[in-house]
């Protein structure tokens, strides 16, 4: 268990308020979502429950996030899209840009893992755009991170790379050099698919140093596996032989045996190279001792095939035989069709070596109808991921039209919003004229009493005229015709909303102030800060949320 959940357990134990538990809790859950996902949910499950209870949505939001992350890990990708949606809509209410963003950007991790790349890719683009107008780099570095994992499993390296690189060029600035590392790793693989090795090696390089300076064993370990297969490919295999035996200790003192085990077979694989089958037996003996203490099947199936090979190549078959057989049923055990198959191979060729032919044919038939099997998979693999990658590109396309669609709208919204201010306004200025009029039509008639009659219903049009509907209605038409079902959505969704609070929502919607507003339906300032106080109650909105800004983006 790492240090910092350490001590943010410590946090949890010293805590006594009910809400600042709740917070703990949270970050235990974010804590545990990637090592300990389900102890993660629980601690998550417990500060949404909580937060609920204290009406806190904020915590609230978070603590659904963090239980998202950890059902994303265990691979439960329908209950963690959900739960996403959840804390979005709830950051949404709040105002909350940046949790909103945190979000989409899970969303585009759990879409990824379910194999919709389109919506991936969607809710992340959407992220990006959030975080940078809310100016959030670490949040626009991890969504372009996360945005170049889905095109590097699409295979659409150029576009990947150039994520990774907005990436890196973020946390660059931010110095943080954790985050650094990883994209500089990213950005390695990047490279070494597209057949550029020597870049690849020197970023390789760079994330080493990196490791080390912040002594992130973990990432000196596996960058320095990273650079043994650059020296393997240059044919200098004394220094990917130094690399590996570094990394090995690595992992032999941090007791990371499921690495310690891989990074044997790797090895033995060098000893094999270098004509050393004796080092490379004991490397892969140990391997296998180890993957079997800690249940790995895949490793294990891996290192007895390579013991089962080594010993066929050296035409030791009654040696060989039982441990590739064994080799093929620890691969079955493990799904491991790969090894499995090509160990059959090597064991049809041992048993045709002693004899055994009837047997070896058997094998051989075994090993080339899954060999068919597993090129027909790789054949379906390949289909689905052209098939993915033009889905990507349709729905950027459509993305691009949707946004020059959107963006006609927004201008020919805008102009509409000032017409329909414009229109307010004037409104607005004819009830203050009236108004005028009528107080110096009172003042004429004290000062001229024989005219106080005649001036008298005068002044009752002029009442008539302030107090009618007709202002409100010829507004609420063209309000109307903008904005649709504003009036009516805000009726449904907040009932408790009183016919005169639901004007002054939409009055405050096309940017009105107190006073104006005050003037158009004729009534104090005093009862329009009544109604707006009213209304944010009714509607449950955070203190530090402005109202009018609100229910300009409903």
């Amino acid at each position: 268990m790492s240090t910092t959940v350490k001590e943010i357990k410590a946090q949890l134990a010293a805590a006594t308020e009910s809400d600042e538990r709740a917070k703990i809790l949270v970050k235990l859950g974010m804590a545990l979502s990637r090592i300990e996902p389900k102890e993660g949910l629980a601690y998550a499950e417990e500060a949404q429950k909580t937060a609920r209870h204290l009406r806190d949505d904020i915590t609230r939001a978070h603590a659904l996030h963090a239980m998202a992350c950890c059902h994303e890990t265990l691979a439960e990708y329908q209950p963690a899209i959900e739960l996403a949606q959840k804390a979005r809509w709830l950051f949404q209410k709040r105002g909350d840009k940046i949790g909103e963003g945190t979000c989409l950007n899970a969303v585009g991790v759990i879409a990824n893992g379910m194999g919709d790349y389109p919506t991936a890719l969607d809710a992340l683009d959407e992220a990006r755009q959030i975080f940078a107008a809310a100016d959030d780099p670490p949040g626009l570095a991890s969504a372009f991170n996360n945005t170049g994992m889905i095109y590097q499993e699409l295979g659409s390296y150029p576009e990947a790379l150039n994520a990774y690189l907005q990436a890196l060029t973020i946390n660059e600035g931010l110095g943080n050099e954790q985050l650094v590392g990883v994209n500089i790793g990213n950005v390695s693989n990047i490279y070494y698919y597209l057949g550029d090795h020597e870049r690849s090696f020197q970023y390789d390089l760079r994330a080493l140093e990196i490791a080390r300076r912040l002594n992130d064993l973990y990432g000196v370990g596996h960058t320095l596996d990273n650079i043994s297969s650059h020296h393997k490919t240059r044919g200098d295999y004394p220094a990917a032989l130094d690399a590996l035996n570094e990394s090995l200790a690595i992992f032999q003192q941090m007791q990371a045996k499921r690495y310690e085990s891989a990074i044997l077979i790797k090895l033995g694989a060098l000893h094999e190279l270098q004509q050393q089958p004796v080092a490379a037996l004991e490397q892969y003996q140990i391997a296998a001792a180890i993957a079997q203490g800690i249940g790995d099947t895949n490793t294990l199936a891996s290192a007895q095939a390579n013991i089962g090979v080594l010993h066929h190549r050296r035409n030791e078959h009654h040696q060989a035989i039982p441990m590739l057989r064994e080799a093929i049923a620890t691969a079955q055990a493990s799904a491991n069709a790969r090894v499995e198959c090509e160990t059959k191979r090597a064991l049809a060729e041992s048993l045709a070596a002693i004899g055994d032919h009837a047997e070896a044919f058997a094998t051989l038939q075994e090993h080339l109808e899954l060999l068919a099997k597993l090129y027909s998979q790789q054949q379906r693999k390949s289909v689905a991921e052209a098939q993915a990658r033009f889905d990507v590109e349709r729905a950027e396309r459509e993305r691009e039209v949707l946004r020059l669609r959107n963006q006609h709208l927004e201008e020919t919204m805008e102009l509409r919003n000032k017409e329909l201010t414009t229109l307010a306004m004037n409104l607005v200025q004819k009830n203050t004229f009236l108004q005028k009029l009528r107080k110096d039509t009172e003042q004429l008639a004290e000062e001229h009493p024989t005219a106080k009659s005649a001036l008298k219903a005068f002044m009752r049009e002029i009442v008539e005229n302030l107090r009618g509907d007709d202002d409100w209605e010829r507004f609420q038409q063209e309000f109307q015709h903008i904005h649709h079902d504003f009036i009516q959505r805000m009726a449904t969704d907040y009932p408790k909303l009183t016919p005169t609070e639901l004007k002054v929502c939409a009055l405050l919607k096309v940017n009105l102030a107190n006073k104006e507003i005050a003037n158009l339906l004729s009534i104090s300032l005093r009862s329009i800060e009544s109604h707006r106080y009213s209304i944010r109650k009714k509607m449950e909105l955070a203190g530090e949320i402005s109202l009018a800004a609100y229910l300009a983006g409903l």
